[in-house]
């Protein structure tokens, strides 16, 4: 395999790697990142065209940012769902303007007729 033909199959896995972020399939991404490692081992061997080289860092970058954005989201979403469901407040208004809770506080007792 030449030179080139590895760097378009290096260009090809992130192209796909994209692709299956964007798509969130994350069974796929475990798949994509064993045959990038063995890809990126054989591009060792032989050096790349500056050009090549180039590509390949701004692709690897550009999928960064994906991976690293839904990192972000799941972690997000994990904190929130630990949060557990959160009831509204209901706010009132006297009539000096302040705004004040209907719902009483947790941790305070209120007094029932």
């Amino acid at each position: 395999m030449t030179r080139q033909s590895l760097s378009d199959d290096v260009i090809d896995l992130l192209e796909e790697e994209r692709a299956t972020l964007l798509a969130a399939d994350f069974a796929k991404l475990e798949t994509l990142a064993q045959r990038k490692e063995r890809a990126v081992m054989r591009l060792q061997v032989g050096r790349l065209a500056q050009r090549d080289l180039d590509r390949l860092v701004a692709l690897s970058e550009r999928n960064a940012v994906l991976l690293k954005a839904m990192m972000q989201a799941i972690l997000d979403t994990k904190n929130l769902l630990l949060e557990g469901p959160k009831t509204p407040e209901t706010w009132s208004y006297s009539a000096t303007g302040k705004r004040k809770t209907l719902q009483p506080v947790p941790g305070v007792l209120a007094q029932k007729a």
